[in-house]
């Protein structure tokens, strides 16, 4: 292993291999209208996301859908919540590339 570069990973085989290991890329996806939210509702079905209320509370938790006035997820603790898109300040998520 060379000490200086953590990426890069040299076997000991009698072949002289050697591995790169690039880190992923972590991406932030932010939808910060009702507008955003239902256009992106397919994407984000069943996926874990962040959601930032009007007066500042984060929830976090697995998305069900969307329609034209609410939000529906299962948070943490596996419990059904549903929320007026209204009262919805910010949705993001973050997904590797």
């Amino acid at each position: 292993m060379n000490p200086g570069n953590p990426y890069i990973k040299f076997s000991a085989g009698s072949t002289n291999d050697f591995q790169i290991n690039l880190p992923m890329t972590i991406r932030q996806l932010r939808l910060g209208t009702p507008e955003q939210i239902r256009k992106r509702s397919k994407d984000l079905t069943g996926k874990k996301i962040n959601i930032v209320l009007c007066n500042r509370t984060v929830l976090f938790g697995e998305l069900k859908m969307v329609n034209d006035k609410e939000l529906a997820f299962v948070n943490m603790r596996q419990e059904d919540v549903s929320l007026a898109l209204k009262d919805i300040s910010e949705v993001y998520l973050d997904f590797k590339e």
